[in-house]
C-alpha cells in the first residue's frame, strides 16, 4: 500500500528585487526551480530552529 502526500500550496508575494536575485541564484545553484529552492531554503531554517522533521507525541527524540 503507498502512502499518500499530502501537498499544501502557498502563494506568497515577493518584491520583483527578491524575485530577480532568486532567478541570478538558479543560474549558478543546482535546484532545478524556484519551488524546489525555496522549500529547501525553509527545510534548512526549521531545521536549525529544531523544527524539522516535525515532531509529533512522544519526546523530542522521536522523529514522524
Amino acid at each position: 500500500m503507498s502512502k499518500r502526500r499530502s501537498i499544501t500550496y502557498w502563494n506568497v508575494p515577493v518584491p520583483r528585487s527578491l524575485n530577480e536575485a532568486l532567478e541570478q541564484a538558479l543560474e549558478i545553484d543546482t535546484h532545478i526551480s524556484k519551488a524546489d529552492f525555496i522549500r529547501d531554503a525553509v527545510r534548512r531554517e526549521l531545521e536549525r530552529m529544531g523544527l524539522y522533521p516535525i515532531r509529533r507525541g512522544g519526546t523530542q527524540g522521536d522523529a514522524a
